[in-house]
């Protein structure tokens, strides 16, 4: 059962409408439609809060999302943040400033490796 399904079972399960779990997480109710048609993908804390809202073991959706989430086979890191984050604003005001940055910070790194 894929995540957005997974969403969906819970809220009917409970017989909550969109909106009346729209406002227990403190989101628009289109977010929750989103969710659920599987249109949009939840955040890591966005899951974790769907848990905490259902009262169920995080792991039971965590593990759902990870099966979304690409593989990574390299080092590296997937971005498990909440995109509303202001830090995260930054971050990426910065990297459109400094267009080339990425290929700085790159190249310093392979040097660095090799």
């Amino acid at each position: 059962m894929s995540l957005s399904e997974k969403l969906r079972m819970l809220r009917d399960d409970r017989c909550w409408s969109q909106q009346y779990l729209a406002d227990r997480m403190n989101v628009d109710r289109s977010t929750i439609s989103r969710y659920e048609t599987g249109k949009s993908i939840p955040t890591y804390q966005t899951v974790v809060r769907f848990a905490e809202v259902y009262q169920i073991e995080k792991e039971l959706l965590v593990n759902e999302l990870d099966q979304i989430l690409p593989t990574v086979e390299k080092s590296g890191y997937i971005l498990k943040e909440n995109l509303d984050d202001k830090d995260l604003d930054i971050v990426i005001d910065l990297i459109k400033l400094f267009k080339n940055l990425y290929s700085i910070v790159s190249r310093r790194a392979n040097k660095m490796r090799g």
